[in-house]
């Protein structure tokens, strides 16, 4: 049985407190992250465990307790999958995604066989979508969580399969999925390129996915890669390539990307001590550790950051600590200060914490650990002081396109704006707003007018441009083109040939135009537009004579 417990943190040598005991129905570990959906909901999965082959469950924070929405292997031959170990990701629309370790079903000529996982989608009130059942060739262990973009598409890894590499097992994969469950390509890991995969994939800014590798690499300590959405693969970093692999080694989480535009994310060994780092890196590769791990501190660093509302890092060691070693959370500064918010003692609050921490709209964070409680564990809560925020589905998007906002009392919200720009609004509950990016927004925090004070978003919002239309559409080099659209103060970047040429001469006119003059080696294809808020590219395409 697994239990949730909450506890105050606050933020001195006084420790937590506990207060607030709820029951988990249901056999297997929780495994983390959490995700907290539009109807105010923490949403999570247990894994196999004896007779179960793993379940979805809801926490109510508002005193409605813990139930489980869907156990798999309730389809025959287990179609459905099985042992579900990674956290869910929520789409604006309001349903969750999430994957499968095991099961699903592959019919063949002779009948069928059982699949190597599955990628599911499940509504809050336990409506369960079938979306894809990998095969070997194309993944198979789906280990960590998934990613979405704006336009609905589905991005992820696979621990094992692919086709490219030498081990038996596969190395694993990369894929894109579209909103049909249809795989539009995979990148199978070959070992020099990394193996075994295992976090999150993460959207940037730019517009470019970056991953991490627990193992492979040219010291076969994992990698950080970058791959783009049309699937164009490249190695950013190989772990250990410092003496004593000072600079970490073998990452199991993913990579989150921070307010200084920098990427942030661990390892799981390595480092001074051996005992794992967090480290910075930049969206082109160059990598500075942060803080390496040494025990009383915590070790292991098992999952991916979380970046608070307070700008700080917050995460979590999956051993280590004062309380004989079953792990810690900690807050960290961007300049490397370390601060253990909390040792786990096993006994009672857990141990083990795994997956890393969610921050709610309520401004706590809310994590899982494995291990302890009453058997299998526990879901807690750490009220670390810092303020109540919105959060944004998705969290970037182009003028005049629909944003989901999350947060509390929002039925008495009474304005809405964009880095300052006011839109208009739609209370769809207590805990949900419907608005529209308004015309003239920029890259920046949403903020919320409530009776009570202002409720920033917790992280900026990104206005990606929106290019509508150039002129003309075919040409040399040395033309001048006019491209049109929405958002794009503070271009960096105009790139013709589907991003494959860019050119710095180019006038940001007005918000909705720039002048280019198309550059030597240009080739056919579309035009496409940067800011710090995002990439737009134009749907039709610009063609050489």
């Amino acid at each position: 049985m697994t239990i949730a417990i909450r506890y105050t943190w606050a933020g001195d040598s006084t420790g937590p407190t506990f207060r607030d005991l709820y029951l988990l129905a249901g056999p297997g570990s929780a495994w983390g992250p959490l995700v907290q959906a539009v109807d105010g909901n923490l949403y999570g999965v247990t894994g196999q465990y004896g007779y179960s082959h793993g379940n979805i469950y809801a926490l109510g924070l508002q005193g409605s307790g813990l139930a489980t929405i869907y156990s798999f292997c309730t389809l025959p031959n287990c179609a459905d999958g099985s042992n579900p170990t990674t956290g869910l990701v929520q789409s604006p629309s309001g349903i969750l995604y999430g994957t499968t370790q095991d099961g699903g079903w592959v019919t063949t000529g002779s009948g069928g066989q059982y699949g190597q996982g599955t990628i599911y989608g499940i509504s809050a009130g336990g409506q369960f979508t079938l979306c894809h059942t990998f095969r070997g060739s194309d993944g198979a262990a789906p280990e960590g969580g998934l990613a979405l973009d704006y336009a609905g598409y589905v991005y992820g890894t696979t621990r094992y399969g692919g086709v490219n590499c030498t081990d038996a097992q596969g190395c694993g994969t990369a894929f894109r999925m579209d909103p049909s469950g249809r795989f539009l390509w995979e990148h199978s890991f070959s070992g020099p390129d990394g193996s075994e995969p295992l976090g999150t994939l993460l959207l940037a800014a730019n517009g470019s996915l970056y991953g991490t590798t627990n193992q492979g690499g040219a010291y076969n300590a994992g990698t950080i890669f970058r791959v783009t959405v049309s699937g164009e693969f490249s190695t950013l970093y190989n772990f250990c390539a410092q003496p004593g692999c000072a600079d970490g080694s073998n990452p199991e989480g993913g990579l989150i990307q921070s307010v200084d535009g920098n990427l942030y994310g661990t390892t799981y060994t390595g480092g001074v001590s051996n005992l794992g780092t967090v480290f910075k890196i930049t969206p082109d590769g160059e990598l500075t550790t942060v803080y390496s791990f040494s025990g009383g501190d915590g070790q292991y660093p098992q999952g991916s950051l979380t970046q608070g509302s307070d700008r700080n890092l917050y995460g979590t060691t999956y051993s280590g600590g004062t309380g004989a070693g079953w792990g810690t959370m900690y807050q960290l500064t961007l300049s490397g200060q370390l601060t253990t918010i909390y040792s786990f003692q096993r006994l009672g609050d857990g141990g083990q914490p795994w997956g890393g921490l969610t921050q709610g709209v309520d401004g706590n964070f809310y994590g899982s650990a494995i291990a302890g409680g009453t058997g299998d564990g526990v879901l807690y809560e750490v009220t670390a002081g810092l303020p109540a925020q919105v959060q944004a589905l998705p969290a970037g998007d182009v003028v005049g396109d629909g944003v989901a906002i999350l947060g509390e009392g929002l039925d008495e919200a009474t304005g809405v704006s964009f880095n300052g720009v006011t839109t208009t609004f739609n209370p769809v509950s207590p805990t949900q707003l419907d608005v529209t990016v308004p015309v003239g927004a920029s890259t920046g925090y949403i903020e919320v007018t409530l009776p009570s004070g202002n409720v920033l978003e917790n992280l900026p919002f990104r206005v990606r441009p929106k290019v509508q239309q150039i002129t003309p559409t075919s040409g040399k080099a040395g033309t001048p083109v006019t491209v049109r659209g929405e958002s794009f103060t503070g271009a960096r970047t105009v790139a013709f040939g589907d991003g494959r040429v860019g050119t710095s001469s180019f006038t940001v006119d007005s918000d909705t135009r720039i002048t280019v003059i198309v550059p030597e080696g240009v080739v056919s294809g579309r035009v496409s537009v940067s800011t710090k808020g995002g990439s737009g590219i134009s749907s039709m395409s610009f063609e050489v004579e």
